[in-house]
């Protein structure tokens, strides 16, 4: 290597971050090689006199007993050392931290060796040395591919021209990118300032009260709206009369909504919207002023987790190594060694393509950086990849439904306990219930979740939550609940220093199709965060720049009970509040629902079933033409309820279709080709009215 200036600040050379072992030259131009066990174990001297504009060897050596430092094959330092060397998780980088990826060399480097055997000072002298199997990395930088970034420019920050000492990203990371596009946090800035505030007074009878927190304007200069949704879906909306609120008044006021008519489950919200009514010189009309929304707290009747009355047996097979489930349209495998789903296939198309594993990390943000998360918080890196099943266990819970159950270690600093549970039903639902237990006196949880790997082509998501941009614990208040959809490339914020982006909180459903409508969805028990993007934390959190991004063609699903708070409420640096904090001095349990969407559910209708079963007729598929007439009578009159909009009406009949479906296959009046086609088409239009 050659070091190119006398530049006073740290430049690591070779590291795995700050927490686990380096060669590197400190602040003081000494030249160190150490490890970490709790405390740094060191061995350092003096950089020699030419070591500006040369080249050099420098090699760090630890056979357990000794930490050795070689400069150009002399001995310069030992320090005696014959503990546990700390493993933290990071990546090998070269010439940049990877715990503090800010942190970068201007030296040259051009051969870099690592070897899981400590080498004799005669051995690292040998410049005839070729790699062996001790050999871990060897890499010659006179060797190297040469390719083009598919993005030709970037927005550049304090390091980029070789520019030391510097702030990094410091004086760059806003809620505006340099180009003036809006980040998602302008949009929390503006619902925290916005100076209508509109708080409950009696919301099921539509009274509010409206303050005014204008200086000098009467909100009798905005138009007025209100809305009622129903799970996302509006129900009601009308203009209203300007509000006479003088400023620093405020008025309770009316909102003339009509209680509808509740269903089993659902979640009803008013929004108010305040807009200009006329073009200004600085917004055009219509522009959004203020908006606040509540929810309506109707008691509603509770809905089933999963409904058990219609749903088929499931076969189990449970194998040494594996555990195989099979029902009428799905087939599930589990292995029993990694303790996670291998294989989840529905009507012939695969959903997942690995996972849920636990998950407890998400890519520092530039706070984390700021307040030293990603070091103090590392146990917690690899913890859930890294888990240590201990027993698998499964028990079938009658003929429709089957458990297993999932016992675990984690190797934090001291070891804690996870156990998931994954209930089988015979309609294809997979009810997910996990519970962390954290080892004593370990630091805060980035994250606490499940991460699944989605087949690519499911790049439409669609959630009812919290958006439609990304939120967090801490700042979510200016995204409102609702169903939004998107791409999961969309998803993605290209901060100037990836780090965390993507994230939905108070995630009732969310889905993940192809094009043909099919795909995946996870519904929280009650609620639960999501994101879904083209790249995994560990990708997020490894490189400095978004261009030098690898995408991955698969999709990475994170599944949280939650990720904790941003913090940064100093401007920068400042911990998440203790509220927004996921200590680890308690256990954390969370339930969601994983359950195949199918393509066809959203369009199906009776009509449609009725043309299936009059070509079925044609076909020859019924006994006589009485069989067929019956079917085609149900289905007349469910078309007339779903006409009428009439839902319990139609979910109600087509179940009663179902068991018209099961009393002809037992008794051979129907095909079973017929059968199971008219049975799936039954279900879509079920699970669509429901």
């Amino acid at each position: 290597m050659g070091q190119t200036g006398a530049d006073t600040y740290a430049q690591s050379f070779c590291d795995e971050g700050d927490t686990q072992f380096a060669i590197k030259q400190n602040p003081n131009g000494e030249i160190e090689f150490f490890v970490y066990s709790d405390q740094w174990v060191v061995a350092k001297a003096k950089a020699p006199d030419d070591w500006y504009g040369n080249w050099h060897h420098v090699a760090g050596v630890f056979d357990g007993r000794v930490l050795k430092l070689y400069i150009d094959g002399e001995l310069k330092a030992e320090q005696t050392f014959s503990g546990v060397v700390n493993r933290n998780g990071f990546p090998v980088n070269i010439g940049r931290n990877s715990e503090h990826t800010e942190r970068l060399t201007g030296a040259a480097i051009d051969q870099v060796r690592i070897y899981n055997r400590a080498l004799s000072a005669e051995e690292l002298n040998d410049d005839q040395r070729t790699p062996d199997e001790h050999t871990v990395l060897w890499m010659d930088f006179d060797r190297f591919d040469e390719f083009e970034y598919e993005q030709k420019e970037f927005f550049a920050y304090g390091g980029d021209w070789g520019d030391h000492p510097n702030d990094g990203n410091f004086s760059v990371n806003g809620a505006v990118f340099p180009d003036r596009t809006v980040q998602p946090e302008l949009w929390e800035v503006k619902k925290v300032y916005q100076n209508i505030k509109v708080k409950p007074v009696d919301v099921e009878r539509g009274k509010v009260e409206i303050q005014n927190d204008f200086l000098f304007t009467n909100l009798n200069a905005f138009d007025v709206t209100w809305n009622v949704a129903e799970d996302g879906e509006t129900l009601q909306e009308e203009p209203m009369p300007r509000l006479d609120i003088a400023p620093g008044e405020s008025k309770v006021v009316t909102i003339p909504f009509e209680q509808p008519e509740l269903k089993p489950g659902a979640e009803y919200w008013l929004t108010i919207s305040f807009t200009l009514p006329d073009t200004t010189s600085w917004a055009e009309k219509g522009h959004e002023v203020a908006r606040e929304q509540l929810e309506i707290p109707y008691v509603v009747p509770e809905k089933p987790v999963v409904d058990e009355g219609e749903m088929g047996p499931v076969d189990v097979a449970d194998e040494e190594d594996r555990v195989t489930v099979e029902g009428d349209d799905f087939v599930l495998a589990f292995d029993k060694e990694r303790g996670t789903i291998s294989s989840y296939a529905y009507q012939g198309t695969q959903l997942i393509k690995e996972g849920p594993t636990p998950n407890f990390w998400r890519a520092p943000n530039d706070n984390d950086k700021g307040n030293g998360m990603p070091g103090r918080t590392r146990t917690w890196r690899e913890a859930g990849q890294n888990w240590d099943i201990q027993d698998v266990t499964v028990s079938e819970k009658g003929s429709k439904v089957v458990e297993i159950k999932v016992d675990a270690t984690l190797p934090t600093t001291a070891e804690s306990r996870y156990t998931v549970t994954y209930t089988v039903y015979g309609s294809g639902d997979i009810v997910v219930d996990s519970t962390l237990e954290p080892g004593e006196n370990l630091p805060e949880i980035p994250e606490v979740g499940m991460m699944l790997t989605l087949p690519e082509e499911f790049e439409t998501i669609t959630w009812y939550g919290r958006g439609p941009h990304e939120n967090y614990w801490d700042r979510k208040t200016g995204a409102f609940v609702g169903v939004y959809s998107g791409t999961v490339d969309e998803q993605y914020v290209p901060y100037l220093e990836p780090q965390e982006t993507g994230n939905k909180t108070d995630v009732r459903w969310v889905t993940l199709t192809n094009e043909q409508g099919v795909g995946l969805k996870a519904e929280g028990l009650p609620l639960i965060e999501v994101n879904a993007l083209h790249y995994t934390p560990h990708d997020l959190d490894s490189v400095s720049h978004p261009y030098k991004l690898t995408k991955r063609d698969e999709i990475t699903l994170r599944l949280n009970y939650k990720q904790m708070g941003l913090g940064g409420d100093n401007s920068w640096g400042a911990r998440p509040h203790p509220e927004f904090t996921l200590d680890a001095d308690q256990p954390y349990s969370y339930s969601y629902k994983l359950s195949p969407v199918s393509g066809d559910s959203a369009d199906v209708s009776a009509a449609d079933i009725k043309v299936l079963v009059e070509k079925f007729e044609e076909q020859g598929a019924f006994e006589d033409e009485r069989t067929a007439r019956s079917l085609k009578i149900h289905l007349t009159s469910v078309d007339l309820y779903e006409k009428q909009g009439a839902a319990e009406k139609v979910v109600k009949h087509m179940k009663s279709f179902k068991h018209l479906l099961d009393h002809q296959r037992e008794n051979k009046l129907i095909s079973e080709e017929a059968y199971k086609v008219l049975k799936a088409a039954a279900n879509n239009l079920i699970q669509k009215w429901q």
